[in-house]
């Protein structure tokens, strides 16, 4: 056989290669969407929030002031991702006397 010659299989394995290669993209498209609208609700809940400054006292850190200030409906380590996103923070140590901006989301704001 020389390089172009089809046996009688051929013609049902690159139907199933590319029923595979369909199904795959289709996979990969809708795992894409489903995590666009999941970041897009994420981000919608900080949207409504207004955004205060907190000024850090002594040995106060970013997770104390999650405490105060993180809405009951979103998590610690995304509340804290925010308000460094917020701030441009490298890193998470504070220091006296530092403003932090931060997303008020207490109960009778």
């Amino acid at each position: 056989m020389g390089f172009g010659d089809r046996r009688e299989g051929d013609d049902y394995e690159m139907s199933k290669f590319v029923e595979g290669a369909v199904y795959g993209i289709i996979a990969g498209v809708l795992f894409v969407l489903v995590l666009w609208v999941i970041d897009g609700l994420a981000a919608e809940d900080f949207t409504d929030l207004e955004i205060i400054e907190h000024r850090v006292v002594r040995g106060e850190t970013l997770w104390e002031i999650t405490e105060k200030y993180k809405p009951k409906n979103i998590g610690y380590g995304e509340y804290i991702y925010e308000i460094r996103k917020l701030n441009e923070m490298e890193c998470v140590t504070l220091m006296p006397g530092q403003v932090v901006k931060v997303y008020n989301g207490r109960e009778g704001r």
